[in-house]
């Protein structure tokens, strides 16, 4: 069955196995000889970097959002963004409750950062705490200490402790919501 697709370097379907080997110079000259479904087909493929930047536009216009960034804590990323995972996209106070009795480490750290994201909300933007919710939050590797170990034999083993980069980002709910419709909604049927 025939996907559609072609090898980019050789022109094979992409069903079939290659059937000639694909040398750099061939390759340049099919990247120039794109036709315009090819495009269209690479313009489908989502682009990390596109939709980042198309996510930062969006945020903008939402509307404003508070953030704390934690730097160079102990820990791998990867331990952090199993946290992270469980509390994206929650309200705040729910947020604080699944940090406070998850048996994690790396609650010790996303605690504090979302109470300081949760502060500059209210404090630089005038947002109400009630109402926040995780936009956004995500964890980087940072550097990693470099330790040395004794090995037998006069060996040394290299020891690696990772850090990483904590960012926590809030927004407010629109109030538009269930309450602000009710409140909307009496008025009309009291008259």
């Amino acid at each position: 069955m025939f996907c559609g697709g072609l090898h980019p370097r050789c022109g094979a379907p992409l069903h079939a196995p290659a059937t000639r080997i694909c040398l750099p110079t061939q390759f340049a000259q099919l990247s120039l000889k794109a036709s315009r479904s090819q495009v269209r087909q690479r313009e489908s493929v989502p682009n990390p970097v596109v939709r980042a930047q198309a996510g930062a536009k969006a945020a903008l216009a939402d509307g404003p959002e508070a953030s704390a960034t934690l730097k160079f804590t102990k820990g791998s990323a990867h331990k952090l963004r199993r946290v992270l995972d469980q509390i994206r996209g929650r309200s705040y106070e729910e947020a604080l409750m699944i940090l406070e009795f998850l048996p994690y480490r790396a609650c010790e750290d996303i605690l504090p950062t979302l109470i300081s994201a949760a502060a500059n909300a209210k404090e630089n933007m005038k947002m109400s705490k009630l109402n926040l919710y995780i936009s956004e939050c995500y964890a980087d590797s940072g550097p990693a200490f470099k330790r040395f170990s004794h090995g037998y034999k006069g060996r040394a083993y290299k020891i690696l402790r990772p850090t990483s980069h904590l960012t926590i980002k809030v927004k407010e709910r629109s109030r538009g919501g269930r309450a602000a419709q009710a409140a909307v909604a009496e008025p009309v049927a009291a008259e």
